[in-house]
């Protein structure tokens, strides 16, 4: 059996038409990357610890890749769903476009791979230097450490002078970014439990029926604790006596010119 390297390097479209649905589409994606990005870096740019934001069609149009882990993918299924040419995992980055499709890396992520992962993270800020009367004050402001391959932690100065309003600002935006992330990494998980369970379903022994009953003891915990039956409250409007209650006509006087007209 060849290596991975030597099937890479003889890949032809005849080979390439008779392989899996997924390899196909990676490698596809993995050749557009290499017409898109290659000869353009600047549209690739780190934003934080392996991450990264790639550029669309237009300047406007922004796609964000993250890192999630290293691949975790079994060597049976490695085979099916890793990119023939550079051996790209599908599951260890996510991207925020919508061409995600199970087992199939879209080309941002094949961008991201080859030609973003030594890219060095722009510092957020500089120092601000202030002046006061006769003498100078300099003030430093939070600067984020560079990195290279391995990613580090942010190195953050004391800032003197008046609370501002922009903490508490920057502390919801990282919750959100935090929950964001965990949506993205539960879908990555999501997709190896997928993969994994149409595998077992295949194959005829013990040991796969063993584990898809703890697959499913899993998943069965995971919904019964977000399946509480709540019914949402409805709130009252003031034409409304009663949730889904009928409209309540208001009433009103007809006018004329000799004055007010009151039917009976």
């Amino acid at each position: 059996m060849k290596p991975r390297s030597q099937i890479s390097s003889t890949l032809d479209p005849r080979r390439l038409a008779t392989a899996t649905h997924r390899m196909q589409r990676s490698t596809r994606s993995h050749r557009w990357a290499v017409k898109h990005f290659q000869s353009k870096p600047e549209k690739i740019k780190a934003t934080g610890d392996r991450k990264w934001e790639l550029q669309g069609r237009t300047p406007e149009e922004k796609f964000q890749v993250s890192y999630q882990e290293g691949c975790v993918c079994s060597v049976s299924l490695s085979e099916k769903v890793h990119c023939p040419l550079c051996d790209g995992c599908p599951y260890s980055r996510t991207c925020t476009c919508l061409d995600n499709r199970t087992g199939i890396s879209c080309l941002h992520r094949h961008a991201a791979k080859q030609y973003g992962w030594d890219l060095a993270v722009q510092p957020s800020s500089t120092s601000a230097i202030t002046s006061e009367g006769d003498g100078s004050s300099t003030r430093e402001l939070p600067i984020e450490a560079v990195y290279l391959d391995e990613p580090s932690t942010s190195v953050s100065l004391d800032v003197e002078g008046p609370p501002t309003s922009a903490a508490p600002v920057m502390s919801a935006q990282e919750r959100k970014q935090e929950r964001s992330e965990m949506r993205n990494s539960i879908e990555s998980k999501y997709s190896v439990v997928y993969t994994s369970v149409n595998l077992l379903l295949n194959t005829d022994t013990d040991e796969a029926l063993t584990s898809l009953k703890q697959i499913y003891d899993l998943v069965d915990q995971a919904f019964r604790k977000l399946s509480t039956p709540s019914e949402p409250q409805i709130a009252v409007k003031p034409e409304l006596s009663k949730p889904r209650g009928k409209p309540q006509l208001t009433k009103a006087e007809l006018y004329t010119v000799s004055g007010s007209y009151n039917p009976t």
